[in-house]
Parts: C-alpha cells; sequence; structure tokens
C-alpha cells in the first residue's frame, strides 16, 4: 500500500474554520451574557427611577435644582404648589425668580451673589409670593452638589473625574412650622 503525503494546507483549513466557529460561539455566548446583565441592570435602574418619582411626587417638602447660573434645572410639585407655579415656567428660568417677594429681593439677590463666590448659607427663613400675591414664609435648606461631591471624592483613595450635571446646587424649601402657604 501506498501512502499519499500527508495534506497539509487542507487539515489547516478545517482546523482553522472549527477554531474560528468556537472563538464565534464563544463570542455569541459572551455578548449573550452580557445583554441579560445589561438588561437585568436597567430593569433595577427603571424600578429605582420609578421609586424615586413616586418618592420625589409625595413630598411635602419642595425640591429645587439649580445650575451654576442659577437657572432652575428640577423642581418636584410640591415646590411648584408652595410657589403656585407650574413646572414649564420654573425649569430653565434664570433670577430673578418669579416666586421671590418684591419686599425681599435685595436678600435674594445677596443670597445669590453669595451662592455664585462659594459661600453659602446652609438654612435660612425667608417669604417667597405666588401669583395671586399670597406670601409663604419658607425655610430653605441650600446645598451645592459640586462641594458634597467634592467632599466625597477627598474622602476616597480612588480616582474620580468630574462629571457635568444637570444640577450644581440642590435645595429643600419647607413651610415654616404651622404654614401652608393658602389663605
Amino acid at each position: 500500500s501506498v501512502k499519499d503525503a500527508p495534506r497539509l494546507l487542507p487539515n489547516l483549513l478545517v482546523g482553522s474554520v472549527i477554531l474560528l466557529s468556537l472563538g464565534l460561539l464563544a463570542s455569541l455566548a459572551a455578548l449573550w451574557r452580557h445583554i441579560r446583565r445589561r438588561l437585568a441592570a436597567e430593569g433595577a435602574l427603571r424600578q429605582q427611577m420609578a421609586f424615586r418619582t413616586a418618592m420625589e411626587n409625595s413630598m411635602v417638602t419642595g425640591l429645587r435644582a439649580r445650575d451654576l447660573e442659577g437657572r432652575i434645572t428640577y423642581v418636584n410639585p410640591a415646590f411648584c404648589r408652595m410657589v403656585g407655579l407650574p413646572e414649564n415656567e420654573l425649569v430653565g428660568r434664570a433670577p430673578p425668580m418669579p416666586y421671590w417677594a418684591p419686599e425681599a429681593m435685595a436678600e435674594y439677590e445677596d443670597r445669590f451673589q453669595g451662592i455664585l463666590s462659594g459661600k453659602v448659607t446652609p438654612q435660612f427663613e425667608t417669604v417667597f409670593q405666588r401669583p395671586d400675591e399670597v406670601r409663604v414664609p419658607v425655610l430653605v435648606f441650600d446645598a451645592p452638589v459640586a462641594d458634597c461631591l467634592e467632599r466625597r471624592m477627598a474622602r476616597h483613595d480612588a480616582p474620580f473625574a468630574a462629571a457635568d450635571t444637570a444640577a450644581d446646587d440642590v435645595c429643600l424649601i419647607s413651610f415654616t412650622s404651622g404654614t401652608t402657604g393658602v389663605r
């Protein structure tokens, strides 16, 4: 019996096809696992967002966020009820704000300039005015987000990168004791 010479090229081609097929199957399995994990994470995020939104919408404390130029970037329904203005008339608005009472305008301007220069009064009482001219006494808790993030980053050794956010400071505003601002 005569043996043929080994066919190296056809064997290499078959081996390559088999290896590439196995690599493709491994890639598909990894992609499928990644898609499942991503869908689970997105579902958890949707659930957390729905919970957060429900919590914000049920709060009796007003919540307002603004950027570094002072434009309002977010208000919750309680804040809208408090100042008597809808969200679409507040978001994007820059100072002077429509709920600032005329007699306290100088105080608001001073506080706003202080915030821009980095001097924040963490808690103060003031008066807001609704469009129907009802005065609403409020207690304001102001906290710059940028300072909070810098303090948190300073506590960790891990490198952090700055990220642009929709809000550079967040403010909780509540009625002062025993008032509702409603006649």
